[in-house]
């Protein structure tokens, strides 16, 4: 799994779905793409929009499945991972 966020320190909910994913120990990468202008040339915007279709963090990337939103992220990986009981 990948998770991408934005960062932690000024974005509450990109640390949501990782610190879940640190707790349980799941294994997963963490990809921070820092926040810059938000024009269609920069670093952000062109990134997230090659992971997904929402333009936004924090995002899951799980082989083919794409899930955005920390409550998603969340939901998804108690289904994914039901014996660590999240």
């Amino acid at each position: 799994m990948k998770v991408y966020i934005g960062n932690k320190n000024y974005w509450s909910w990109s640390m949501r779905p990782w610190l879940g994913l640190q707790h349980f120990q799941l294994a997963f990468d963490e990809l921070m793409l820092p926040f810059d202008d938000f024009h269609q040339d920069q670093a952000f915007k062109m990134t997230i929009s090659s992971i997904g279709p929402t333009v936004q963090v924090p995002a899951l990337l799980d082989r083919h499945l794409y899930v955005w939103d920390s409550l998603a992220i969340r939901e998804y990986s108690a289904e994914r991972y039901p014996e660590q009981n999240l």
